[in-house]
């Protein structure tokens, strides 16, 4: 299992970028769009009136296709359409592609994936949102792109996620469980996870699918603010115009995204981006009859396995057009220098513009005779990537380890000598050639070994090379050479790319810890300076009161000394908030924890002690936490207090402690049923000082100290919640060492 310890770990990602591109490329269906699609897709870019007859051809060869885009257009009009020609012209080319990506895109292709734990049709419900949001978002701010375009960017935002759970059904299971138990963001748990994110996984699915650069930058950048993204940037307006759609989809509850963190209020985002507050509104109101317009062509009510038998026969038709292809290209080979100038040819051909090291490198190998296996490999970043194309045209790939003596100098002279240069075990490709009946052509660049062929029997007879050519291996060679550095940039943009979304999101700790210590540096001054004073007034005024003639005169001085004594615990508690006493852990068994810290609250003054409920679950085998006791107690008692005085009269209030098994900690959580909070009041539900309570009824310093306890004894502490539907606070405190928590 793939597995990360912190967020800084998972920015270099337990799967290089070349294991992610061989995991993507497993997948036949997410490799490239099925050939209709893709081909309509094209067209409809094209915008072409004399391309009109092609597209209803390929739309009437899909019967899906046929069939919502002729409701789509019925429903545009409120009257039947009779053809597709008639459906083609009313809806235009941009409704048209809309159709076609939300019908191949974003649909489960295989049971494994379809039993991952995702709900697709929640899924395509929050995509769908997401699309219908930017549409009018484009139209309100009057964007340069048309709104249609912003349909499609918000359509596809969140792509990586069905090619991460085509890839990885059984990981991303474990994806979908812990965000849905942890209610965190699920990019940080998939990268922690599978090691990469759906933003990376989709930047590469719409670079291999051509989708266009607009529609790329959404997808790999959506999730950053708009105040980070360069200036510079082609797409800038439109990545904030998603971003925004995405929040605004995800507050409004339509759809599962599997993201349950703002990192900033709609509200906020409007004014960065000089939306008005009415238009807002309106967009909002706007939106449920939108999805359900949506909703209705793309059968959204319907179970998605219904298509699978299409999409498999769809497949499977794309693949027999592509055998064909490759039976008609064996017709060309009509002399060895015939057979040279079309093995230079195809693979050019084949080599798409900007062309990846793993497209180039089957380009390599299609250039092997037809009906003939051939591996063609060549080194990168220390190891060995290589790809059997079999007798069949079938393409499998792995990464090896490369040996000591490979990536620079010559190969040897027989095929097993160069076997063993090459890999550091050459039984790895033992089960794809035999060294004793295949040849070696190395593919060299500037003296430099790039890569190679294993061909079967005679180089010459398989080849079909041709003196008068010598240079065909070395411009492979060099063609790789420059995808592999190329791919190296790519991969380094990417890196820098996460490190700006991490840094930016250490903004807000680093502001908070500067807080901390401007607190702790008030706190202590006022202590030392005010003190003295208090002392004196505390003390005069006893004095004044034993002299007092009129009850009035004692009650006056007795006022006078308990508001002393306030200021004093006042200052005390931001001493202790700014600096708190260092830690002294315990191992606490939970559930005994749990019961005193109930008897405490029930027994104590709070107006709903003696009227308040409060149920305790402890799940089986949850090991006691490593914790200060003191400090632990404090800060879960002022969250049952908040959980009280939230609820109002005959509160119930939920204790739970459960084992984190993926990072090995004991969560706990305390939940009530109240009146819940806003987005306001949760944006500064840590602040000190801030207290959505009327004025003098709490100090609003309770949350901002239990933050630090649970802080201070190496936790982590976060709150759900919205109005009206009660509020869930969750510590994750790590478990006594030795106590039942497994590697």
């Amino acid at each position: 299992m793939l597995d990360h310890s912190s967020q800084n770990d998972s920015l270099r990602g337990t799967l290089s970028v070349r294991r992610l591109e061989m995991i993507l490329s497993e997948l036949d269906a997410l490799e490239t769009l099925p050939s209709a699609a893709s081909r309509i897709v094209e067209l409809c870019a094209i915008r072409g009136a004399s391309e009109d007859e092609s597209l209803v051809e390929l739309i009437r060869g899909d019967l899906s296709l046929t069939t919502r885009i002729l409701s789509f257009a019925a429903r545009r009009i409120g009257a039947p359409v009779g053809t597709i020609t008639e459906a083609v012209e009313l809806l235009g080319p941009e409704s048209v592609r809309s159709v076609v990506l939300s019908v191949s895109a974003l649909e489960p292709l295989t049971p494994e994936a379809s039993g991952c734990g995702l709900d697709y049709r929640a899924f395509r419900r929050h995509c769908l949102a997401t699309a219908s949001v930017a549409e009018m978002l484009v139209e309100s701010l009057g964007l340069p792109q048309r709104p249609e375009e912003g349909f499609i960017c918000g359509l596809l935002h969140d792509l990586g996620k069905p090619a991460l759970l085509q890839c990885l059904p059984k990981t991303y299971r474990r994806v979908i469980e812990a965000v849905q138990n942890r209610q965190g963001n699920i990019a940080d748990f998939e990268r922690s996870i599978v090691g990469v994110d759906h933003t990376i996984a989709g930047k590469r699915l719409a670079e291999k699918w051509r989708l266009g650069e607009m529609i790329r930058d959404v997808i790999w950048l959506h999730h950053h603010p708009v105040e980070v993204l360069p200036a510079s940037l082609a797409h800038r307006r439109m990545i904030a115009v998603v971003h925004l759609a995405d929040s605004i989809a995800r507050r409004e509850g339509f759809g599962f995204s599997g993201n349950y963190t703002f990192y900033d209020t709609i509200e906020r985002i409007s004014q960065k981006m000089d939306l008005s507050e009415g238009v807002l509104e309106g967009i909002v109101e706007n939106l449920p009859d939108r999805i359900s317009r949506w909703s209705e062509v793309l059968d959204l009510d319907h179970p998605v396995e219904e298509d699978l038998s299409r999409r498999t026969l769809s497949r499977a038709n794309a693949e027999l057009g592509r055998l064909n292809e490759q039976l008609q290209s064996q017709a060309l080979t009509l002399g060895r220098k015939a057979q040279s100038f079309d093995r230079f040819a195809r693979f050019i051909r084949a080599i798409p513009p900007e062309a990846t090291l793993r497209e180039v490198l089957l380009a390599v190998a299609e250039t092997g005779k037809a009906g003939e296996p051939v591996v063609a490999y060549c080194f990168d970043e220390g190891d060995v990537l290589a790809v059997l194309r079999d007798a069949d045209g079938q393409a499998r790939w792995r990464l090896l380890r490369s040996g000591s003596g490979a990536s620079r100098g010559a190969p040897g002279d027989s095929t097993a000598q160069t076997l063993a240069t090459l890999l550091a075990d050459p039984g790895d490709l033992s089960d794809w050639v035999d060294p004793s009946r295949c040849a070696h052509e190395a593919l060299q660049w500037r003296g430099e070994w790039i890569g190679g062929l294993l061909l079967p029997g005679d180089r010459g007879e398989n080849t079909g090379e041709d003196p008068s050519l010598p240079t065909i291996p070395e411009a492979m060679a060099m063609i790789l050479s420059d995808a592999a550095r190329r791919g190296r940039a790519i991969a380094l943009s990417e890196e820098l790319a996460g490190a700006s979304q991490i840094l930016a999101g250490e903004q807000e700790a680093m502001v908070d810890a500067k807080a901390f210590e401007a607190i702790g540096e008030l706190a202590a001054g006022a202590g030392h300076e005010l003190n003295n004073p208090l002392a004196v007034i505390s003390g005069r005024a006893q004095l004044m009161r034993e002299k007092a003639r009129t009850k009035r005169e004692r009650e006056m001085w007795d006022l006078i000394y308990e508001q002393a004594h306030r200021i004093s615990d006042i200052i005390t508690g931001l001493m202790e908030y700014a600096t708190p006493p260092r830690a002294q852990p315990e191992p606490i068994e939970v559930g005994g924890f749990l019961k005193d810290l109930a008897r405490s609250f029930s027994s104590s003054d709070h107006p709903q002690a003696a009227s308040a409920k409060v149920d305790i679950t402890v799940d089986e085998g949850v090991p006691p936490v490593q914790a200060d006791r003191g400090q632990l107690h404090a800060a879960m008692y002022e969250l049952v207090c908040n959980a009280a005085a939230a609820s109002g009269n005959n509160a119930y209030i939920r204790l739970t402690g459960v084992l984190d098994e993926f990072h090995r900690q004991v969560l706990l959580s305390v939940q009530d049923r109240g009146c819940g909070m806003d987005e306001e009041t949760l944006a500064h539900a840590w602040t000190p000082f801030f207290s959505s309570q009327p004025a003098g009824r709490r100090r609003g310093l309770g949350l901002a100290t239990a933050k630090r306890y649970v802080e201070n004894n190496g936790g982590r502490i976060w709150i759900r919640s919205r109005p009206g539907e009660g509020t869930v606070v969750y510590l994750q405190l790590p478990a006594a060492k030795g106590e039942g928590v497994t590697e």
